[in-house]
């Protein structure tokens, strides 16, 4: 009875452990989230389609291959399409990228909520199909929610910002960018864009340019889009800033001005140049030494550079020095060792950023640290003296003294115990008999 009773005991222990350890397991393989949660459509136009975009997000502590399956759900399911309903996350990902189709073709006007459910799997095959293989289904993930509203008007809202220019050269288009946001339910794009460029070094030199609206993309409704297109000029070599004038049924719509940016000279676009590496000569320097910095450079472009060493020493906050350094020249695909002594430095920690400028570009920087003691040591050891600055006779002398004074305490501590066994307790016995 005893042993069945703990037989039973340890057969449900082993159970339950089991039935946890797997829980754990399946807690992992769930996502951790889709973002975001709800996605709201103000006013979709009857008869037509709508892309969205959401993220889901794995489990931190997941690591499998993941095969997720969405599925709209409801009595409204079918006005929500998908490409693909099969997902995959790979190990190496933590969230991925999924879109679905809202279509208003078919729906009446008013408003509409559907759930979409992601069942999570594990991958067990090795197909790299679109299906992700085979897969177990395992748990529910997640749950998203869209809500929309089918109107019969057409809504007309946008919004435009970040317009901007990239440096170009002579003689190569410029790039032209802006972002369009189209809240409304139709598409839009302007139906030409002015832009004036001035040249910052000599405002009365203004460039004018005119671009058809046939020339620029459309953008949906719901999107935030980012619209790009190039600019065909004849501008000089010099720094500039531009102004945006974006036209819709003849009128200017919005306003805008551009960052600053360069007309270089033909080829200097394709100068370009990595910092691979810095070191010192020493890990730590006392007061008084000189320093050794060498910095590896390549040139991955295609056309020769000239490039210089520039080093930027701080402490905290505050700039100490600016170093220019050697100027070397650098053949395209060639790496090349640039270095620097200088100090020395007071005492304490300094950071020393270095990169290195070539044509009107800098590379990518490296910052390095140097500690600096206060403990300052002769360089060469000089006949007479120790590396502690102390002569010869004066160590000797100091060795000496130490040895004698251990021999004399030694021997003191050897009398005390001698003395002490002689005069013993039976001595002091005897004289009282006495």
């Amino acid at each position: 009875m005893f042993s069945s009773k703990y037989n039973f005991f340890y057969v449900s222990f082993f159970i339950i452990f089991l039935s946890l350890l797997l829980a754990a397991n399946l807690s992992n393989i769930k996502a951790a989230g889709i973002s975001p949660p709800v996605v709201e459509i103000k006013n979709i136009l009857k008869g037509t389609k709508q892309t969205e975009n959401v993220t889901i997000f794995r489990n931190p502590n997941s690591t499998e291959n993941l095969v997720i399956t969405a599925e709209a759900q409801g009595e409204y399911k079918k006005y929500i399409e998908f490409t693909s309903n099969k997902i995959k996350i790979p190990s190496s990902k933590k969230s991925v990228n999924f879109s679905f189709i809202v279509n208003a073709e078919d729906a009446s006007i008013g408003k509409y909520k559907v759930p979409i459910s992601f069942f999570y799997g594990v991958e067990t095959g090795n197909s790299d199909s679109s299906s992700g293989g085979n897969a177990v289904a395992i748990v529910q993930g997640v749950q998203m929610t869209v809500n929309f509203n089918v109107s019969g008007d057409q809504i007309l809202k946008y919004k435009i910002s970040n317009f901007g220019v990239s440096d170009s050269e002579i003689n190569i288009n410029l790039p032209i960018s802006y972002v369009v946001d189209n809240t409304g339910n139709v598409d839009w794009k302007p139906s030409k864009v002015k832009i004036e460029v001035t040249d910052q070094k000599d405002n009365s030199n203004v460039y004018d340019f005119e671009i058809d609206g046939s020339r620029v993309p459309i953008n949906t409704p719901g999107k935030k889009n980012k619209s790009t297109f190039s600019l065909e000029h004849e501008l000089p070599f010099g720094i500039y800033r531009a102004k945006a004038y974006f036209y819709y049924d003849g009128e200017v719509v919005e306003e805008l001005t551009s960052n600053k940016f360069d007309i270089f000279l033909p080829g200097t676009l394709k100068q370009i140049g990595e910092l691979l590496s810095v070191k010192l000569n020493k890990e730590v320097y006392q007061a008084g030494d000189k320093i050794k910095l060498s910095a590896i450079f390549k040139n991955t472009g295609e056309v020769k550079v000239d490039g210089q060493l520039i080093i930027e020493i701080s402490q905290g906050d505050d700039v100490i020095d600016l170093i220019k350094g050697e100027s070397l020249s650098v053949n395209k695909k060639q790496q090349v060792e640039f270095s620097e002594i200088f100090g020395p430095l007071d005492v304490g920690t300094y950071d020393i950023n270095v990169y290195i400028k070539y044509g009107n570009k800098k590379s990518n920087k490296k910052k390095v640290v140097v500690n600096v003691n206060g403990l300052q040591f002769n360089k060469e050891k000089k006949e007479g003296t120790s590396k502690s600055g102390l002569s010869n006779n004066m160590v000797s002398a100091v060795a000496v003294t130490a040895t004698s004074a251990t021999i004399l305490i030694g021997a003191f501590a050897w009398r005390r115990r001698k003395m002490k066994d002689e005069y013993s307790y039976d001595d002091y016995d005897d004289y009282d008999e006495e």
